[in-house]
């Protein structure tokens, strides 16, 4: 579990661990359910697992399928021998289940237990003439098959358009169905083969029409989009139909990477199709793709993709890197489960709105995203794949350890131990840096109806003050307080024993009550007076006393966020060190880790002496002075 090799492991495997350590197993399965060695408390239920339904249901004129058919390939991986792990053949439970029918006995007759979930966005446009285009990877193609069989039933329905992409001929699934339907003009199919060296035509002779194969050359679907003729018919689906295109409805059903290369062909289909600028292109590219999204025109249905145990993933990422990619700049990564992703271009497509994902970017978000049960939804969990870049590198930090003071006195802690509360630090500070932001965007919205959005009407004046008051009330406190006593303690028990563990929250005190930090802690209030005045006096927009508010609020949401920058910036010393030395942090970088510590209140004292000094400049510049 430390390794997070879950994944290398099955039930079997722990029997026998503790049938080796002297542990009958057979106590899980005859002990009492309401015992705690009862299988009912370690293990489980398995839950649903969702494939998509191949057959059309019956529905006014449309003839309904008598059985369902499903579309399953099976799991299959092999574990390797490490310190975690054992070498095993291991097999996806559901789809192994299902495509095993050696244990199943004939009264049985394959039964299993099912339940129906029609998703909320996946299914064909009302409109029977739309047209419409599928892109199926491998196994993929199970929900188009019921697309494809119901539109074949349609008296006149749009055009049909399937992209397949799989390895070989050989896995040219439903093939024979599909040359019946493309025969009468009822569907048009271009296929990729990544793993055969083929072109496909499709020909009628007196034996019927066929798929005919010749030498050719392997493509993946990301190739078989930007073939010529297909980039002219894909741009022409693409555009809508007040731009004079024909407005098609688009679908992806694949693993997280045929999925994302789909996303990337369309926009590179776009940047070949545009016209003006590189950049231009790129906007015009992204822009497109957002539209389709928001227009509900490009819908995904993604397989839970087993991408390999986080003991082989070659691209690995400090946690001092992640921090840091929390803003525009640098992009939005985020951490669930150990693993890293690009959420940049995710977060301008998230239904919940960019904002939410901007909340948990730049550090550990695994327990928000379990809190809302993402990760048991599989619509959800398998999209997270397609932004994947790497893991977290772990760290090794052997068994060092020390005694630092705690809340109940001296403590032994090791050098583990000390990493995580840097590391809780860190994350708390991104956290709050992260909400900043997110409070300081209302500045760019509007707020009532006829608002433009980046006006500073009153009632928007007066969302910024409270949080320039939540920020010097409750951030400062939170980031100055009991965690910074914390890191402080820790990190002085393990580095220098002879040093006061009380010096920090000292020194903390010294800075908020110098002369610097007074007029500081004012100057919420008579920001307030101001505000009041103007509204008594309904003041226009070039009124002197307006225009000075403005810039102290400028002023404010500056160095705020400043701080927090600078906040972050000094964790990240410390915690580089740790990712530097690993088991040799203490012994090597002792002094740089106290020294990062001790250099935390600085960050504040600065923060009060650029507030004040700005804050003068402002008031000398001020026409009723």
């Amino acid at each position: 579990m430390e390794a997070r090799a879950e994944d290398q492991w099955e039930l079997w495997d722990l029997l026998d661990v503790l049938t080796e350590a002297g542990f009958d197993p057979k106590q899980l399965w005859k002990a009492h359910p309401g015992e705690l060695e009862s299988i009912c408390w370690i293990v489980p239920p398995e839950a649903f697992r969702m494939y998509s339904i191949s057959s059309v249901m019956e529905n006014g004129q449309l003839e309904g399928a008598s059985e369902i058919r499903l579309t399953i390939g099976r799991l299959r991986y092999q574990t390797d021998e490490t310190d975690s792990s054992t070498p095993s053949e291991r097999l996806g439970t559901t789809s192994n289940f299902l495509g095993d029918t050696s244990t199943v006995s004939p009264e049985d007759k394959g039964r299993v237990s099912l339940r129906t979930v029609h998703p909320p966005r996946f299914s064909l446009p009302h409109d029977e003439h739309a047209p419409i285009v599928m892109f199926a990877g491998g196994t993929g193609i199970a929900p188009f098959l019921s697309f494809i069989r119901e539109r074949a039933q349609r008296e006149s329905p749009g055009e049909s358009w399937l992209f397949f992409g799989t390895r070989t001929r050989e896995d040219f699934y439903f093939q024979e169905e599909l040359e019946q339907i493309v025969s009468k003009g009822r569907l048009h199919v271009r296929p990729a083969f990544s793993r055969d060296d083929v072109d496909t035509k499709f020909v009628s002779n007196g034996d019927g029409a066929h798929f005919v194969f010749e030498p050719g050359e392997k493509r993946y679907i990301g190739d078989e989009m930007l073939r010529e003729e297909n980039a002219q018919i894909l741009w022409d689906l693409l555009r809508s139909k007040e731009d004079g295109g024909q407005g098609a409805y688009f679908y992806v059903c694949g693993k997280t990477g045929f999925s994302k290369a789909v996303a990337e062909g369309i926009k590179a289909v776009v940047i070949h199709s545009s016209e003006g600028t590189e950049e231009e292109k790129e906007q015009a590219a992204k822009q497109m793709l957002h539209n389709l999204v928001g227009e509900d025109r490009y819908m995904q249905d993604i397989f839970t993709t087993y991408t390999g145990s986080q003991l082989t993933q070659k691209q690995t990422y400090d946690a001092s890197e992640v921090a840091l990619h929390n803003n525009e700049e640098n992009g939005y990564w985020m951490i669930v489960s150990g693993r890293v992703y690009d959420l940049t271009e995710f977060a301008n497509l998230h239904p919940g709105g960019l904002k939410i994902i901007h909340e948990y970017t730049g550090m550990d978000a695994t327990d928000a995203y379990q809190k809302i049960l993402h990760h048991v939804n599989p619509e959800v969990d398998s999209m997270l794949g397609m932004y994947e870049i790497g893991a977290i590198r772990r760290l090794e930090f052997g068994m060092e350890w020390g005694v630092a003071v705690g809340p109940n006195g001296l403590q032994v802690i090791t050098l583990a131990d000390a990493f995580r509360v840097w590391m809780r630090f860190l994350h708390f500070v991104v956290e709050l840096e992260n909400s900043l932001r997110n409070d300081f965007s209302i500045l760019l919205e509007p707020t009532t109806r006829d608002e433009s959005p980046n006006s500073r009407s009153p009632f928007k004046t007066q969302l910024m003050l409270q949080s320039y008051k939540r920020f010097a009330q409750q951030y400062i406190p939170d980031v100055m307080g009991e965690s910074l006593e914390s890191l402080w303690a820790v990190t002085s028990g393990l580095c220098a024993q002879d040093e006061d563990v009380r010096w920090i929250g000292k020194a903390v005190a010294a800075v908020r009550e110098s002369e610097a930090a007074k007029p500081v802690h004012q100057l919420n209030d008579r920001l307030a007076g101001m505000l009041e005045n103007i509204v008594e006096r309904s003041a226009d927009t070039d009124d002197p006393a307006v225009i000075q508010l403005a810039a102290y609020g400028d002023l404010l949401e500056e160095e705020d966020k400043r701080f927090m920058s600078e906040m972050k910036m000094a964790l990240l010393a410390g915690i580089q060190i740790f990712e530097e030395l690993e088991r040799d942090s203490i012994r090597q970088g002792g002094d740089r880790l106290l020294n990062a510590c001790k250099a935390i209140p600085g960050v504040l004292e600065a923060y009060y002496a650029r507030v004040i000094s700005e804050v003068r400049a402002i008031d000398e510049s001020s026409p009723e002075k």
